[in-house]
């Protein structure tokens, strides 16, 4: 797909298009999430849909670290030694 200077180079345009939202306050929207039992609600800032899969695409491209597949391998392994409990 990409070779590591493109994928770094995406990395970095992402990550400045990222800071430049976050600076023009459009990184998040504001959502009401109502309180158990309606005691009121409350104002949340989640991140736009945008954000989100920019996010996602983020994690694509950053390299693992060797101790990264480690870890995965080892989840791995203990979700099929103990038949799909953590």
């Amino acid at each position: 797909m990409f070779n590591e200077k493109q994928k770094k180079l995406v990395l970095e345009c992402i990550e400045h298009f990222q800071d430049w939202e976050n600076h023009m306050d459009r990184f998040s929207e504001p959502k009401q999430k109502e309180l158990m039992f309606g005691l009121g609600s409350i104002t949340v800032h989640e991140p736009t849909k945008k954000m989100v899969e920019l996010n996602k695409i983020k994690v694509l491209l950053k390299p693992k670290l060797p101790i990264d597949e480690l870890e995965e391998c080892q989840k791995e392994n203990e979700l099929s030694y103990y038949g799909g409990r953590s």
